[in-house]
C-alpha cells in the first residue's frame, strides 16, 4: 500500500501514473529493493513529470510517501531517502506527531487496528487544523502471519 502527503501533482502522480517496480524477494532485500528499485522509479516517474526539483545539485520533491510492504512500514522522505518503522504502526504529514501519540497510547489495548487508525485520525484532526475527514481505510491482502510464512520460505 501506498500513502503520501505533500503536493497534489505528486499525489495525482502516485495514483494515476507510477508503477512500484516487481519485487523479487530471492534476488535482493526489502531494503535493497526500497533503496534502489522503488526509490529510482518513483524518482524517474517525479522527474519525468515535472513534479521534482534540484536545488543546489540536490534533488528533492514536496512529498513524504508512506509504503506499506510485505508486513514493513517504509517512509520515502522528499530527499528519497528511506526510514523504515521500528514499530508497528507510522504516520506521516501534518498530524504526524498527534497520530504516533495515539498509535503508542493504543497499542497495548484490545482494540482492531481500524480502531486505533481511526482514534489517531480522530486526535489528528482536533489538534491540526490541515488534517479532516472523511478517511479511506485499505489493507494489505496478506496477513502479517503469511508474510512471515512466505519469507520463512525464502
Amino acid at each position: 500500500l501506498i500513502g503520501s502527503t505533500g503536493t497534489l501533482r505528486t499525489l495525482q502522480l502516485l495514483q494515476h501514473t507510477f508503477v512500484p517496480p516487481d519485487f523479487h524477494p530471492k534476488s535482493m532485500s526489502i531494503e535493497e529493493y526500497m533503496t534502489r528499485l522503488f526509490v529510482d522509479a518513483l524518482r524517474t516517474t517525479l522527474k519525468d513529470s515535472g513534479a521534482s526539483y534540484k536545488d543546489k545539485d540536490k534533488e528533492s520533491h514536496d512529498n513524504e510517501t508512506l509504503v506499506g510492504l510485505r508486513g514493513r512500514l517504509f517512509v520515502v522522505s522528499s530527499d528519497y531517502a528511506i526510514r523504515e518503522s521500528i514499530d508497528t504502526y507510522c504516520a506521516i504529514g501534518n498530524g504526524e506527531e498527534l497520530a504516533l501519540g495515539s498509535l503508542f497510547s493504543t497499542e497495548k489495548m484490545r482494540m482492531s487496528p481500524h480502531q486505533r487508525l481511526e482514534l489517531a485520525l480522530q486526535a489528528a484532526s482536533y489538534h491540526c487544523n490541515s488534517v479532516r475527514a472523511p478517511y479511506h481505510f485499505q489493507e494489505l491482502a496478506m496477513t502479517l502471519e503469511e508474510v512471515q510464512e512466505e519469507f520463512a520460505s525464502v
